[in-house]
C-alpha cells in the first residue's frame, strides 16, 4: 500500500468517516474486550482491506476497461481449465473437498464449484465495462457454480446495467433470466439442500449471539471457534468456519453497535447516490452483486475475491466523489 501511494500519483482526496468509525470500533473491541489470536488476525486483514480502499480510492482510474479485459481474461481461463478437469486432464488444481468427490471436479481455478459463480457475479460489472459481448464468459461459469446466490445477482446486476445501456433488451432479458432463474433455482441448486442447512446454522448464530454479548458480538474472527456443525448428504459432519452470510457474521462477531455503525456507512453511499447520474448508476453496478453475495456466501474471507472487492469498494467511493463533484 506503501508502495501505491509512492508511485501512483493522488488523483482526488475525500475523508470517509465511517470507514474510520469501523476501524476505530474493531481496534477497541478488540483490544478491550477480545485480545485473543483468532480476533487480532482478523484486524489485521480488516485494517488492510480498509486502508487499501481508502488508498485505492483516491488513485483509481476510472476507465475500468483494463480491468475488466483483465478478468474476462481469468474467466476464460477458468472456462478452458474446467474443460480440462471433464476429461480429468488437469494437472494443477483440484477441489477444496477431494473428500466427497473422488473424481476430478469441475472447479477451474477457483477450488469450489460455488467460487465459479461468485468470480461471474462480482466480475460481471466490470467486463461490461470493457464490452458487454465479452460477459459472455460469465454464463458456463454460472453453470457449473451452481449457486442460486450468484445467479440471481448476475441477473439483478445485468438488469439494472440494461435498464440504462437497451431498454428493448432489458425487457426481452427480464423473461429469459426470469424463466432460467426459476428452474435452475427449483431444479439444479435448491435439490443439493444447502440453503435449509443455512437457516439452521443462522439460527443457531442468533441463539448463541442473543445468549452471549448481543451489543459487543463475541469478537471479530470467533465464528469458526463456535465450530457449528451439519451433516452432509455422505453422513460425514461439515463444520461451517465462515456463516455464508457476510452480514450475519459481521453481526455475531461486532454486535449490534459494530452493524449499525456498518449501516451508517451503506446508508452514507446510499444518500450521495443519484441514479441520473452516470457514475453513479456505474457504482451501483459494482455494489450490487457484492451485496447479494455476501447474503449467502463469504467472499471477503477469501483472498482471491477479497481483493476484487476491495478494489470495487475503492471504485464506487471514487465514483461517488467524482458524480457528485459533476
Amino acid at each position: 500500500m506503501l508502495a501505491l501511494s509512492f508511485m501512483i500519483p493522488q488523483r482526488r482526496s475525500f475523508p470517509i468517516p465511517w470507514m474510520g468509525a469501523i476501524l476505530a470500533y474493531a481496534i477497541l473491541t478488540t483490544v478491550l474486550l477480545f485480545f485473543r489470536e483468532p480476533q487480532r488476525n482478523v484486524l489485521n486483514n480488516l485494517f488492510v482491506g480498509l486502508v487499501l480502499i481508502k488508498v485505492l480510492s483516491e488513485r483509481v482510474s476510472l476507465n475500468f476497461k483494463t480491468v475488466g479485459n483483465l478478468l474476462a481474461v481469468f474467466c476464460l481461463i477458468n472456462c478452458l481449465w474446467i474443460v480440462l478437469q471433464i476429461y480429468n486432464l488437469d494437472p494443477v488444481y483440484s477441489s477444496a473437498m477431494p473428500q466427497n468427490m473422488p473424481q476430478v471436479d469441475r472447479v477451474g481455478m477457483m477450488g469450489l464449484k460455488a467460487n465459479l459463480g461468485v468470480l461471474a457475479a462480482l466480475s460481471f460489472p466490470l467486463i461490461f465495462q470493457a464490452g458487454w459481448w465479452k460477459t459472455i464468459v460469465c454464463i458456463p461459469l454460472l453453470w457449473f457454480g451452481r449457486s442460486s446466490t450468484c445467479v440471481l445477482a448476475f441477473s439483478v446486476t445485468a438488469l439494472f446495467v440494461l435498464w440504462f445501456t437497451n431498454r428493448p433488451i432489458f425487457w426481452a432479458a427480464l423473461l429469459v433470466l426470469i424463466a432460467a432463474g426459476i428452474w435452475y433455482v427449483g431444479f439444479v441448486d435448491m435439490p443439493s439442500g444447502q440453503f435449509s442447512k443455512r437457516l439452521k446454522v443462522w439460527f443457531a448464530g442468533i441463539r448463541i449471539l442473543s445468549g452471549s454479548n448481543p451489543s459487543f458480538g463475541n469478537g471479530l474472527g470467533s465464528w469458526p471457534t463456535f465450530k457449528f456443525t451439519t451433516i452432509q448428504e455422505n453422513g460425514s459432519p461439515e463444520t461451517w468456519v465462515w456463516a455464508h452470510n457476510t452480514f450475519l457474521q459481521w453481526l455475531f462477531e461486532m454486535g449490534v453497535i459494530g452493524t449499525i455503525i456498518l449501516y451508517g456507512y451503506f446508508r452514507a453511499m446510499a444518500s450521495k447516490l443519484r441514479i441520473g447520474i452516470l457514475e453513479h448508476r456505474v457504482a451501483l453496478s459494482f455494489m450490487i452483486p457484492v451485496v447479494i453475495v455476501s447474503f449467502f456466501h463469504f467472499p471477503l474471507h477469501i483472498a482471491r475475491f477479497a481483493g476484487l472487492i476491495c478494489y470495487m469498494f475503492a471504485s464506487t467511493e471514487a465514483l461517488v466523489y467524482e458524480g457528485a463533484k459533476a
